[in-house]
């Protein structure tokens, strides 16, 4: 390999390293709630002030879901406070529309609570509205570190499965082992195959 190449990518590595550490460093100071409000609309009112008129926020929910109680809050949090900073902010910077109502199709709610886990569901036009169990791993220090949640399969799925689960966690965890999913004091199954979704 080239010298100026092997300089390169030495540089570029250090860059990288130096980012995800002001990442982390930034994404710690983010303690409740008010302060990711704070986050979303001081972003807007600095970008409003240098004039610009579109906003575009790239965020992954999953490095705030600890100080808010979850994933779906986190984003949920960013999306209601990117639409007031929208309507507030006089000169015309654009943040894009609010979907819908909070309590419109598409939003979800909780039904029940069993121990940990939630049943939740989302809101339909038809009024039959889809559920799934929902629970929000924690370490042993409080911090959320990642979402399951089990659903019903299709009517008609071929296969002995019923149901279905999706497991997610933040980018970069480290799972060497993969997972192994146990129910009560039955046998576990080991899940071989993990996919790493980055969030845009």
């Amino acid at each position: 390999m080239p010298a100026a190449i092997r300089t390169w990518w030495r540089n570029a590595a250090r860059a990288s390293a130096r980012a995800r550490t002001l990442a982390a460093v930034a994404e710690g100071t983010i303690r409740g709630e008010e302060a990711l409000r704070r986050l979303v609309r001081e972003a807007a009112e600095d970008d409003a002030s240098e004039g610009s008129r579109w906003l575009e926020l790239q965020v992954d929910p999953t490095s705030y879901a600890g100080p808010v109680g979850g994933i779906t809050p986190a984003l949920e949090i960013i999306l209601d406070e990117a639409a007031a900073a929208d309507a507030a902010i006089a000169d015309g910077l654009a943040m894009g529309q609010e979907v819908g109502a909070k309590d419109g199709p598409g939003s979800t709610y909780t039904v029940a609570n069993f121990e940990a886990w939630e049943q939740r569901c989302v809101r339909t036009e038809s009024g039959v509205d889809p559920c799934q169990l929902y629970l929000l791993l924690k370490d042993k220090d409080g911090n959320s570190v990642a979402e399951f949640t089990i659903f019903n399969l299709p009517k008609g799925t071929e296969g002995p499965a019923v149901a279905g689960a999706t497991f997610i966690a933040p980018l970069e965890t480290f799972l060497p082992g993969g997972m192994t999913l146990q129910i009560d004091d039955g046998k576990g199954k080991a899940v071989a195959k993990l996919r790493a979704v980055a969030q845009r």
